[in-house]
């Protein structure tokens, strides 16, 4: 028990503290709290005890755990205490020990108004100048080891009804301080299982992100990791087409629509203005976004709560700006860490790696696949691209007297038709006509849902085209002739077709060239 005198004494009391200590190194933090409220409650003798923890979302604290009367528990349990107020009363209060205020009936703290929850409980009054009146509250604050605030708890209802002496103040925050250190301990561990999951999912977000096979597909699972992973209600991904394109958004997580492109200029000025912390920019929403994208409801209080703000994360190509990820919304109602930062940076470097890896082999793919000279598709695939096209009509093509023009004038010369040529067959395809370069000076065009008078229509607008558009390119111009094949029924397979457009091709050779033909069975 405890002398009014401040002297601990008693085997009780260091029962207490031993059963305390070991509570901190081996229970989870909720059953630590309930013993050194325990521990207040039988060594230091007060009879009301309530735990409020900081919430750093709301700037405040909330209480609990409240150790005591029924009706205190009910008037106390879940009540808030802005930090700011706090503070004014902590000003108000007559400092002990460290950490530790006592609040007198008589001190006239002016601050007490403000709380809306208070508990007084019911004391006699006595003539005893050291007696604890139903006005007397004692406080101790807990704080990390940075100063930082981690909460802090109240007393009430001496069992001696008699206010504390030095050894009282001494005892308490002994005691307290084990809280303390529970609630550090616990905020460390959180912050170090939050880091290792984080890092964790990093390693397998990017095995994933090897594996995606286009741009999309990164961007899918860019938006969905900062998402799940990382707490953010709306995420939005921006890419772009080229140096010159604006930045699109080609992805969003959360929120009602896409918002419209960003121009670079704007993205460029918000850089340069806004502090850099750890690979991200933090900053005004209202600086970038349009003004129906700016407002959160996910906003919190005080110096570390969210206030409209949005999380900007870029990457770049060849040095110029490639994309950014935009994040707004956090769940936890709260500014990043900088190490939270930092995860989200490298996940922004895996998921940049990951879009120059699909480019790389987009590229590759589109040489394996395509005519180097005219940019056409090569005929790589060509009986399974015949096959899977429904109602399928071909254009066999062919240059007449493609020789001569590279006898005569030189391969410079022919190189020039055949580009021309070429892009003369992706001006009149139709969106899903597929114009192929077979070799040499023969190409085809693939037409599908055309019928016999489509195709014919079809060959002799490219004919027409081919006479008056390399009319100037070399002397005497160049024609082509142009054999066509159907397959209405459905029955022909990509080699007999092909064979069948041969046979037209054939046909408009022997006419004379400049024709087009259709082979008939």
């Amino acid at each position: 028990m405890v002398e009014n005198s401040g002297t601990v004494t008693g085997p009780v009391t260091l029962e207490r503290l031993l059963r305390l200590s070991r509570s901190v190194s081996e229970d989870p933090l909720p059953q630590v709290l309930e013993v050194v409220a325990d521990t207040v409650l039988h060594a230091a003798g007060y009879r009301t005890v309530v735990f409020n923890v900081y919430r750093p979302q709301w700037d405040d604290y909330e209480a609990t755990l409240v150790v005591g009367q029924q009706a205190c528990r009910e008037q106390l349990l879940g009540s808030t205490t802005p930090l700011e107020l706090l503070r004014r009363l902590l000003a108000q209060a007559d400092r002990r020990a460290a950490n530790v205020f006592f609040f007198r009936s008589d001190g006239g703290s002016s601050a007490w108004s403000e709380i809306e929850q208070v508990y007084v409980p019911e004391i006699a009054p006595s003539a005893d100048p050291q007696a604890w009146t139903a006005e007397d509250a004692l406080l101790v604050t807990l704080t990390d080891v940075d100063g930082s605030p981690l909460g802090f708890m109240s007393m009430d209802e001496p069992a001696s009804g008699q206010r504390p002496g030095d050894g009282d103040l001494r005892l308490l925050r002994v005691i307290c301080s084990y809280a303390e250190q529970a609630l550090r301990a616990a905020r460390r561990a959180r912050t170090a299982e939050v880091g290792r999951l984080e890092l964790e999912r990093l390693s397998q977000v990017s095995a994933q992100l090897v594996g995606c096979a286009s741009s999309d597909a990164v961007d899918r699972l860019l938006a969905t990791t900062i998402e799940r992973e990382f707490g953010f209600a709306r995420v939005t991904v921006y890419r772009s087409d080229g140096v010159a394109a604006p930045l699109a958004a080609s992805m969003r997580r959360g929120g009602d629509e896409r918002p419209p492109p960003l121009q670079r200029s704007a993205v460029a000025a918000v850089l340069a203005a806004t502090a850099r912390s750890s690979g991200c920019w933090l900053l005004a929403a209202r600086d970038l976004l349009p003004a129906e994208h700016v407002r959160s409801p996910s906003n919190g209080r005080g110096p570390r709560g969210w206030s409209d703000h949005c999380l900007l994360a870029p990457w770049y190509a060849a040095g110029e700006l490639a994309g950014l990820v935009i994040a707004q919304d956090p769940v936890d109602r709260l500014i990043p860490t900088e190490e939270r930062c930092q995860s989200i940076a490298l996940l922004i470097d895996l998921a940049a790696a990951a879009h120059r890896g699909v480019l790389q082999r987009e590229s590759l793919d589109r040489l394996a696949g395509h005519d180097a000279l005219t940019g056409l598709r090569n005929r790589r695939g060509l009986d399974a691209l015949i096959a899977a096209q429904p109602g399928v009509a071909l254009l066999l093509c062919d240059l007449d007297h493609f020789k001569r023009v590279n006898d005569d004038h030189g391969h410079d010369a022919g190189d020039r038709v055949l580009e021309r040529f070429g892009e003369l067959l992706r001006e009149h395809a139709r969106e899903q006509d597929v114009p192929i370069r077979l070799g040499g000076e023969e190409f085809l065009v693939v037409l599908p849902n055309t019928d016999h008078a489509g195709a014919l229509a079809a060959a002799e607008r490219l004919r027409a085209a081919t006479t008056a558009s390399l009319a100037g390119l070399v002397p005497g111009g160049v024609t082509v002739s142009i054999g066509v094949a159907l397959d209405g029924s459905g029955t022909l397979d990509a080699r007999r077709l092909l064979d069948r457009a041969d046979r037209g091709l054939y046909l408009a050779k022997q006419r004379g060239r400049n024709q087009t033909a259709i082979a008939i069975d």
